[in-house]
């Protein structure tokens, strides 16, 4: 019999909205959940937050679709005490004779594992206690109340507004105060990784105070260190919600690192999240670059470059159509480097072509070939050493300074055929040749200027010395 009256009851509310009380004072209550947590109404009123209560029942299907969208948790995180702490939700099962079984999602008269996944209470109502669902007049299951601090009811969302969190924390925020002077709360922190002695925290700030937020400190610590302290400028009007990036700067390079961020609002309290920044991968002092330009390189101006931590360029240029790159960027000193591949024009990346970029120890820092307006990625070179030290030989080259003709003399450690490449200092090939002779000549067809040559053997042995040319 109970089924039958729970399937009527479905057919008779399945797409119905409740009609529940509204513009009323909100009955109080205090209630258990599942944890052992009693949850009293007005304390969190009283606290000038915004409450949304989910009256549901665990064999309602309209009810298991809205918590299967996940509305209420993702509201929930983002606004609730661990967010922008504004609200407070919870859910109450308003059929007595559901048990823990079918909240969990094991019982005979459920639609799936209610609690899995939620960090908001429930609660399961008692016979003593469906007074509670009465007294805010629920007629129909879902019923998603919404309570305002003042302890009116704000009446039922479900069906009223869009159900999105950007609907139900507006609702919110229609129905809160703002509190004295400056109250700042951040939220949906997230930190750029891998990255190489400095990161960017991406970071949702809220201002729930009276007094808009201009400047705001930052404090940078690892370990409990303070590693570096900075202030920034923001515009946060009252009851405002703005995405921040926020610099992050003075990490250890070489290294993972736990940070913890404190931002403090100028003339309020600081609010502090924390995060993990991977390491960007470590190389020695060069990376690999091998790209196959489209037959629109060119017209995109489509171009890629390797910067210094100072703003050197160390590599890169152009991208001429179906141009065929394979070279490896040099740098000169230890530390952290940034490798760029930018479409600026059309913003589709090499649709018809490729880029692949690793590091000497064969970690790929970037493999794509749709990579839209531009991608990046991090590397830090450990080493001023191209080769492992025993794998440094000497060749020779005379004249040098040239005219751009000379003749080299190849080391006997070097296995023929060895490859000769020569790159200019950009880090752009300009003359690649097989040399399979201990002495052979070369000539160059180029500008005056400090060109770098990289002469390796079939058996790894590498000798690498700068060339002069001059007019």
């Amino acid at each position: 019999m109970k089924r039958i009256i729970q399937s009527l009851l479905l057919l008779a509310f399945f797409g119905m909205f409740a009609s529940p009380l509204s513009a009323q004072d909100a009955p109080d209550f205090t209630l258990t959940d599942l944890d052992g947590n009693e949850q009293h109404l007005y304390s969190y009123l009283d606290d000038g937050k915004a409450v949304i209560i989910d009256f549901f029942t665990t064999w309602c299907g309209p009810c298991w679709s809205l918590h299967q969208s996940h509305v209420l948790e993702d509201t929930y995180t983002k606004f609730g005490p661990d967010g922008a702490d504004i609200l407070m939700a919870m859910a109450i099962e308003c059929d007595e004779s559901t048990t823990l079984d079918d909240l969990m999602g094991t019982g005979p008269n459920t639609a799936g594992n209610w609690v899995e996944g939620s960090s908001y209470p429930f609660i399961d109502l008692t016979a003593d206690e469906m007074t509670v669902p009465t007294g805010y007049g629920v007629s129909a299951y879902p019923t998603i109340m919404m309570i305002r601090p003042d302890k009116t009811i704000g009446g039922n969302l479900y069906g009223s507004v869009p159900s999105t969190v950007e609907s139900w924390s507006s609702e919110a925020l229609d129905v809160i105060e703002p509190t004295e002077g400056v109250d700042m709360s951040a939220f949906d922190a997230s930190f750029k990784s891998p990255a190489c002695g400095s990161s960017v925290a991406t970071v949702s700030l809220m201002n729930k105070g009276d007094q808009s937020i201009e400047k705001v400190n930052i404090s940078v610590m690892v370990d409990g260190t303070e590693v570096s302290n900075s202030d920034m400028g923001v515009s946060i009007g009252s009851l405002q919600i703005a995405e921040t990036e926020l610099p992050v700067m003075g990490l250890p390079v070489g290294q993972d690192v736990n940070v913890d961020l404190v931002v403090t609002p100028e003339g309020g309290e600081s609010v502090s999240f924390s995060g993990f920044v991977a390491q960007a991968a470590s190389t020695d002092n060069y990376i690999s670059v091998k790209i196959e330009g489209d037959g629109t390189a060119q017209l995109d101006g489509t171009n890629w470059e390797v910067v210094g931590s100072d703003g050197t360029v160390y590599g890169g240029g152009d991208i001429m159509n179906n141009e065929s790159i394979d070279t490896k960027v040099y740098v000169d000193e230890v530390g952290c480097y940034t490798f760029t591949i930018a479409d600026p024009l059309f913003g589709d990346g090499l649709s018809g072509g490729s880029v692949f970029v690793e590091t000497s120890n064969g970690d790929v820092l970037v493999d794509a070939s749709n990579f839209g307006a531009s991608t990046s990625a991090d590397f830090y070179a450990s080493t001023v050493s191209s080769v492992d030290a025993e794998d440094i030989v000497l060749s020779s080259m005379y004249p040098n300074p040239t005219n751009g003709a000379f003749t080299i003399t190849v080391s006997e450690e070097i296995q023929l055929p060895a490859t000769l490449n020569i790159n200019n200092q950009l880090g752009q090939r300009v003359h690649t040749q097989v040399i399979d002779q201990r002495i052979q000549a070369v000539s160059l067809n180029v500008q005056s200027g400090t060109y770098v040559s990289f002469l390796e053997g079939k058996n790894g042995k590498v000798s690498v010395e700068n060339l002069v040319v001059q007019d």
